[in-house]
């Protein structure tokens, strides 16, 4: 899996490609944007979701957490549950 920022991500997996736009967001600060991009990916992946669903999952955490200064755990829970 690999970040493209505002283009969102791309991952490979069994011979196939995967894309997942980042969502359009107006960026406040990009602190801990990548840790909550990874966590999105892996939360979604071990909760038993395909690739293509991590990969969504890891662009919305990545993105919540560009919403505000700083980091907020419960903005980026929040953008996760979108995929429960």
């Amino acid at each position: 899996v690999v970040s493209l920022g505002a283009e969102g991500c791309m991952a490979m997996h069994g011979g196939k490609t995967y894309r997942a736009p980042a969502p359009e967001i107006k960026v406040v600060d990009t602190t801990g944007a990548g840790d909550f991009f990874t966590a999105g990916f892996l939360h979604a992946y071990l909760k038993g979701q395909g690739i293509q669903e991590a990969c969504e999952a890891a662009c919305r955490a990545g993105a919540a957490a560009c919403l505000q200064v700083g980091t907020d755990t419960k903005q980026v829970s929040e953008a996760l549950l979108g995929m429960s």
